[in-house]
Parts: structure tokens; C-alpha cells; sequence
């Protein structure tokens, strides 16, 4: 099945190359100490997601995929944190600088519990119009928690498994349909950041 994305500067629909692999940028463990910002986080609520009721016409369509798989719903569940309620703005300017890319559109911390998932998709965002005023965008993805049995995140075609907390990859395309999830132990934690290119 061809997976397509909304692409809100042309305002057309099309296939991002799923086969591109993702970039390896390096490692921010001796730059942030993601431990930590770990522990200020996880007694907070976060944002609970994914919302099924969501007034963007894009998103019936996703859902509709959902449903006529048999997908279980009930394991389709992450948190997001955010620095303007939840962790230290500082993070995303030390991330931008390790990447140098400070100029960024948004940055959050995601979280899977063990036993759920991020469904197969793409970021719908009611903003994406907008940040595109300020310039192309490029989406990054660092694991922060422990290396972790079981848990793994999946970009078009590539799964990451393993390797260490503080790794860094560039995607090929901001836009592409990803999914994530922890058969693991442990919660699973990633941060994600949406530069201007």
C-alpha cells in the first residue's frame, strides 16, 4: 500500500520515499543529561494521546486505516511532555546547537508505556502551515531512555532498536509515516525535534 502524506506548502498529496534511510547524527550523552530530565518528567500527566475525535479532515482518513485493519485501540496510547509546561527550555536550545539547527518549530518529549503504541502514521499538525512561512523543516529523533529490550521506533522502512540513550538520527523526510512500539519492561522515552532547515 502506498502511504501518502499532506504536504502543506504545495498543497498536494504524495508518497514520501519510505525506503530512504535515516541519517545517524551522533550521540548527546556527554551534552544533556537525559537521566535527569527523565526523573522531572515522569510524575507529570503530559498530553495523553492519540485524541480520536480531532477536527482535521486528514485524520478521519488515517482513522479509517485503523479500523479496517482491526487495530487494537486500546494499545494506541502515548504521552507527550512539552517544555512550556514539562521540561526546561534549555533542552531543545542545547539539542538545536548539538545538531546546529537552533531555529526550531517545535520540540517534544514522547513516551511509551510497556504493552502500547504509536499506530502507524504521520504527524498530523495544525500548525505545519505556519511554520512553513519560516522555512523547510527537518525532523530529528533522539532515544533517551536506557536501552530497553523490546522497544522500538520505525521510520518508513528503518527500525531502531537498541543502541544508546542520547543517539541521534535525522529523517529523510519530516513527513513520513512512523509508528512506535514497547514490548519491553520499561517506559520508552524519545525526544523529537522539528528544525528549520
Amino acid at each position: 500500500m502506498d502511504y501518502k502524506s499532506w504536504n502543506a506548502k504545495t498543497k498536494e498529496w504524495y508518497i514520501p520515499d519510505h525506503d530512504a534511510p535515516l541519517k545517524f547524527i551522533g550521540n548527546t550523552g556527554n551534552l544533556i543529561d537525559w537521566n535527569k530530565v527523565i526523573v522531572s518528567i515522569e510524575t507529570k500527566e503530559g498530553i495523553v494521546l492519540p485524541k480520536l475525535i480531532w477536527p482535521n479532515p486528514h485524520f478521519e482518513e488515517m482513522k479509517k486505516l485503523y479500523v479496517d485493519s482491526n487495530y487494537i485501540m486500546d494499545s494506541a496510547k502515548w504521552i507527550n511532555y512539552y517544555s512550556e509546561n514539562d521540561y526546561h527550555e534549555e533542552i531543545n536550545s542545547m539539542f538545536g546547537e548539538f545538531v546546529n539547527k537552533p531555529r526550531y518549530a517545535r520540540a517534544w518529549i514522547s513516551r511509551i508505556n510497556p504493552g502500547k503504541t504509536a499506530p502507524w502514521h504521520w504527524d498530523l499538525d495544525d500548525g505545519e502551515e505556519e511554520y512553513l512561512k519560516n522555512g523547510d523543516l527537518l525532523r530529528y529523533t533522539c532515544r533517551i531512555s536506557p536501552t530497553g529490550v523490546g522497544q522500538v521506533a520505525i521510520v518508513g522502512n528503518t527500525a531502531i532498536h537498541g543502541g544508546l540513550a542520547g543517539d541521534v538520527y535525522l529523517w529523510p523526510d519530516h513527513r513520513m509515516w512512523h509508528g512506535s512500539v514497547n514490548a519491553g519492561l520499561t517506559p520508552k522515552y524519545q525526544f523529537n525535534y522539528l528544525a528549520y532547515a
